[in-house]
């Protein structure tokens, strides 16, 4: 006989049906399962098929074609100074003056001993003409005092040609304690002030560089250098040697947009040998060097470093797509593309070189198609190109694909120009370079 009571049992039944119930209570989300399910989403982009050049990238160090230190040609006390810190002088401008007054008293001496020179040779001339008259009558002058009377002529001669002489250089040092500019260009500050003693090409007064045009070092690797000299050797580029400058040099400089190379120049110099410490080759190029639009301010300045953009070769066709498109397998470069019936394909590549707004050049590889898949065409084998110019190219959501795996594909477009911010970003979250699944898993 039972000894629950009527309302323990009802108490009973219901907490039964809660336990019998309970499972299917909360476990189903038609939502959730049919969001999980669903494929995720990539943007991606065609190849852009266009006309590009190659290049070479460096760093180099900006130079001035002419450097003059400006030194003292006569010791004396510094006078005065004529200009101001930092200005531009033109060739022949006065700078400094030396106390000329000392100098000045050695040149009025050297006019004083060209006038005693001239009475001397004066005075030798008459006796040497009185004894050629003398030595008209016979025995009245010997023939060794007219060769005398003429020695004594030529003697007087030679010492007005060296007072003379000395004459000329008094008035030089008059001349050198006025020290003027002898380039255009900019002045750095005085480094010996007024009152102060300068030693004739020994104290350093100051030092000017020209300003336009302006040079550009950079040093080429030795690798680089291999190649740039098998392009020459297959007439695919010009040695300076050949046509005396290369055009179209450019650089960058931290003033100037990102990827943007605005200042063209020319190559015009190679070094005639290979530095034995760093094993590299030095080049100059020379460019224009005007005046900032409505300041008094250079574009470049002496010492200033910039990357320096050399062209390799002429214009060729080339496909290009954002670098975050490239991944990386093992050395091996690698793009994902989109198939007709969405899904993702592993499709190797071979990277060109780098392009402005951080696109990047890729040379299609011949393959073969394996299954779903497809590899690199063996020797012999014809195969196709792993991509062309009609691919969809994934540039965003990487890291949430691989081989195989089905995509809902969205066209990557491209920011308005005022609302771009960065160039090289292609999706509001940052894309990485190369997915995050491991690459060799993703392969056919």
């Amino acid at each position: 006989m039972s000894s629950l009571t009527p309302s323990g049992r009802s108490f009973l039944a219901l907490s039964a049906l809660l336990l019998l119930t309970a499972p299917s209570i909360g476990c189903k989300k038609p939502a959730d399962a049919a969001a999980a399910a669903a494929p995720p989403r990539v943007r991606f982009v065609h190849p852009k098929q266009t006309q590009v050049t190659d290049y070479e990238y460096f760093i180099g160090t900006m130079e001035s074609v002419e450097s003059v230190e400006v030194r003292a040609r006569v010791t004396g006390y510094l006078q005065d100074i004529f200009f101001k810190d930092g200005d531009e002088v033109e060739k022949g401008a006065e700078l400094y003056l030396i106390d000329p007054r000392p100098y000045k008293a050695l040149a009025d001496q050297a006019k004083a001993q060209v006038l005693v020179a001239d009475a001397r040779l004066k005075l030798a001339k008459a006796d040497y003409e009185r004894g050629l008259t003398v030595s008209k009558t016979p025995g009245a002058i010997s023939a060794q005092e007219l060769e005398t009377f003429a020695a004594n002529v030529a003697q007087a001669e030679a010492t007005v040609v060296a007072a003379k002489a000395a004459e000329e250089a008094a008035d030089l040092n008059v001349g050198y304690t006025k020290i003027n500019a002898e380039i255009s260009g900019l002045i750095s500050r005085p480094l010996v002030t007024r009152g102060n003693l300068v030693v004739q090409d020994n104290t350093l007064l100051t030092t000017i560089k020209s300003q336009d045009p302006i040079y550009c070092y950079f040093d080429m690797d030795s690798s680089t250098t291999a190649r740039f000299r098998e392009l020459i050797r297959d007439h695919k580029i010009r040695s300076t040697r050949d046509v005396g400058e290369v055009k179209h040099l450019q650089i960058h400089t931290d003033e100037d947009p990102k990827d943007d190379y605005p200042h063209d120049g020319v190559l015009d110099f190679i070094e005639n040998r290979v530095s034995t410490s760093s094993g590299t080759l030095q080049l100059r190029a020379r460019f224009a060097n005007p005046f900032t639009p409505g300041t008094t301010l250079r574009q470049f300045a002496a010492g200033e470093r910039v990357d320096v953009r050399v062209p390799v070769g002429p214009e060729h066709p080339a496909l290009l797509v954002p670098q975050a498109a490239v991944g990386t397998d093992q050395g091996e470069k690698f793009v994902f593309a989109i198939s007709k019936d969405n899904k993702i394909e592993y499709r190797p590549i071979e990277a060109g070189a780098l392009q402005p707004n951080a696109m990047q050049e890729i040379i299609p590889r011949k393959v073969v198609r394996v299954g779903e898949g497809m590899r690199v065409a063996e020797m012999g084998e014809q195969g196709e190109d792993s991509i062309t110019a009609s691919d969809r190219i994934v540039v965003a959501g990487l890291q949430r694909i691989r081989q195989g795996s089905v995509v809902t594909p969205v066209e990557y477009v491209a920011l308005q120009p005022s609302m771009r911010t960065n160039t090289a970003s292609i999706d509001p979250a940052p894309a990485p370079t190369a997915p995050a699944a491991s690459p060799s898993a993703t392969k056919p």
